[in-house]
Formats: C-alpha cells, sequence, structure tokens
C-alpha cells in the first residue's frame, strides 16, 4: 500500500470495487485515508476481473480470487506488480507495475 500511496500522490488512480457496504471495500478505504491516499474516483462494479484493469475502467480493484486467477494463469499477468490474496502470502508478476491490485 506504501508502493500505492507514493504512485496515487502523483497519479490519479481509480478503485473499483464490489460495494461501499462490504467489508474489503471499507477496510481498504480506511486504510487509504490512513495513508493519506486520495483516489481519482471510486465506482462498484458488477464484476471486477483482468478486463475491467486492462480496459483501464479501475486501476485498482478489489476482487475475488476466482475472477482474476484466470488472468494469472493464462499468461496475462500484466494485470499487477502484486496481488495480494492472503496477508501471509503474494502472487507476483512485474509486466506492469504501476497497477496494484489489492
Amino acid at each position: 500500500m506504501e508502493e500505492l500511496a507514493a504512485y496515487a500522490a502523483r497519479n490519479n488512480v481509480f478503485f473499483g470495487h464490489f460495494g461501499d457496504v462490504l467489508t474489503p471495500t471499507q477496510v481498504t478505504k480506511a486504510l487509504a485515508a490512513k495513508l493519506d491516499i486520495n483516489w481519482g474516483g471510486d465506482a462498484p462494479f458488477d464484476a471486477l476481473d483482468g478486463n475491467t484493469l486492462a480496459s483501464g475502467d479501475a486501476d485498482v480493484i478489489n476482487t475475488t480470487l476466482q475472477l482474476i486467477l484466470p488472468c494469472l494463469l493464462c499468461g496475462t499477468a500484466w494485470i499487477a506488480r502484486r496481488v495480494c490474496v492472503n496477508p501471509r502470502w503474494t502472487v507476483r508478476s512485474y509486466v506492469r507495475p504501476v497497477v496494484a491490485v489489492i
């Protein structure tokens, strides 16, 4: 998140989520506020997957492993430098380091 904060200080970052009432969204927004991340905008989506990021609809998304894993497995791991699936382990890819999936 520190890397995201540094990036967001210089760029507009759009946050995609499944809704403000959900815990992951609330936690992400609370941590962003603590780190002084000002979102360029945010919106709820019906589906958040690799296409959401590839199309530029969102730069940062809260999603499920089931929705993002196919993008990582098929070799299009350009999606993120780091995909945090669980606090204890991390899946890494290095093609497009300016986007973070949280």
